[in-house]
């Protein structure tokens, strides 16, 4: 959420013609190279959801990937019509042979790159909220849940960013789901979140000490109410902000009984790691199963020196983590804290 805020991980909705209610036997290939990635539809409402489903058979794990903010798209199509992976993160899911990935479109983009609300289109702006997108992921794995044989695993989350705070609010609603990661987000509460950047320096809401004051009264009169809803604050509608004020993804994630990892950057100037401890040392006292990965000096897409190899190599341990596989690395100076090595 926001400018920078929840920003980076992947988007949101794909026109609605890259859509198609044909079965997975009868659709086009979507990406070359890909055969085992599928286009579903699951209507809600006025609502089209599109998702994509990459399966490599029913004995492997299913996880449900959630981006973060904006109104951009996971893939971007080519001139042939084709599509490829849209973003780093797309592409290191894809790349998982070992795990059955399900990927879901915001529903209402304007079908370009979008981080920004005020790039989205006004059906999005007017429909998109905590609650609306959480409600379309959880018809999205009703829909998936309904085809998985009755042995199979119990579908996992993986949110990064606003997608960690969605993964949150899923967990507290959904006793099914047994095991998440929460990537750079799925803090106590995102007015704490904002104004805590305030005290710990840094942070893209720019708010110096002396006005940690003027933010948190802002903040508290949006919950409120005040302004319309399609306006756009921090590069997200007053509606959006509005949505996700008033749930602190902290007392979702107490709801849940499932098996937690929680990774983020300890240079995130876009998610408080602060907001993020705070989750992590209530979660400890409770008694619930958590875990922690404190990435020294990594920012919001888990790099501490820049390098996309590091956001890969973050992602595939968190994956491994889901999955159940130990950690096995080269780089003994990249280990978390907290993992389990091989």
């Amino acid at each position: 959420m926001g400018q920078g805020r929840r920003g980076w991980l992947l988007g949101a909705v794909l026109l609605a013609s890259l859509a198609s209610t044909l079965p997975a036997a009868a659709q086009v290939l979507l990406v070359a190279d890909m055969p085992w990635l599928t286009s579903h539809v699951v209507k809600q409402g006025q609502r089209q959801i599109t998702y994509y489903r990459a399966d490599h058979g029913a004995d492997k794990p299913t996880i449900l990937f959630i981006q973060g903010s904006g109104c951009d798209s996971w893939f971007e199509r080519e001139d042939d019509g084709s599509l490829e992976p849209r973003t780093n993160a797309a592409t290191i899911i894809l790349d998982r042979q070992d795990i059955n990935a399900v990927l879901v479109e915001k529903p209402f983009n304007n079908g370009e790159d979008a981080d920004r609300g005020d790039e989205c289109s006004p059906a999005f702006i007017a429909d998109f909220s905590a609650d609306s997108w959480q409600a379309a992921l959880s018809a999205v794995l009703t829909d998936v849940r309904r085809t998985l044989p009755p042995d199979a695993t119990p579908i996992m989350l993986f949110g990064h960013s606003e997608g960690a705070d969605m993964a949150a609010y899923l967990l507290g609603a959904d006793p099914e789901i047994g095991k998440a990661a929460i990537i750079a987000g799925g803090g106590l509460d995102i007015l704490f979140e904002m104004t805590s950047f305030a005290y710990i320096g840094g942070g893209w809401t720019g708010v110096r000490e002396e006005e940690a004051g003027k933010m948190s009264d802002r903040l508290r009169a949006i919950m409120n109410g005040k302004g319309r809803d399609d306006e756009i604050l921090w590069g997200s509608s007053l509606r959006q902000w509005r949505s996700f004020l008033r749930r602190p993804p902290g007392l979702a994630l107490l709801k849940s009984d499932a098996s937690l990892l929680l990774v983020g950057g300890t240079r995130d100037k876009d998610a408080s790691m602060l907001a993020m401890e705070a989750s992590y040392a209530l979660l400890v006292a409770g008694g619930h199963d958590v875990t922690i990965w404190r990435l020294l000096g990594a920012d919001h897409r888990l790099m501490a020196r820049g390098d996309r190899a590091e956001t890969r190599r973050h992602y595939n341990q968190a994956i491994d983590w889901l999955i159940g596989r130990k950690l096995v690395v080269q780089d003994k100076g990249a280990i978390p804290a907290n993992a389990t090595v091989q």
